[in-house]
């Protein structure tokens, strides 16, 4: 027969491999991401983590991509914007047919 302190040291032991079982999952699954790029748009900031390691060079490629997006959206949605194509929609005449930027027709619909 296992007497209570046995059991009681036991036990301990089974909570501490569960606990270091978590504390592995948790900090394997927690792994500091390979690249960062950050920029700010719109009043704001932006970050994008990627979960590989890239050179420097398709960084640039990858943060001018996304910075000229940005920009491409800004100018297409922006109401801070007198000449965004959603503050000359709102300008315009109702009965006035207009052609909408491609993102902008998507946001419409």
């Amino acid at each position: 027969m296992i007497n209570s302190d046995k059991m009681f040291s036991i036990h301990n032991q089974y909570k501490a491999q569960l606990l270091l079982g978590f504390l592995f999952l948790f900090s394997s699954c927690d792994a500091p991401p390979k690249s960062r790029l950050k920029g700010r748009t719109m009043g704001t900031t932006y970050e994008v983590i990627l979960g590989e390691a890239l050179q420097q060079d398709n960084l640039n490629i990858i943060h001018s991509k996304i910075d000229s997006l940005l920009s491409v959206i800004n100018q297409q949605m922006s109401v801070y914007i007198g000449n965004s194509d959603i503050s000359k929609f709102n300008e315009r005449d109702v009965f006035t047919p207009r052609a909408l930027p491609n993102m902008f027709n998507q946001v419409m619909d």
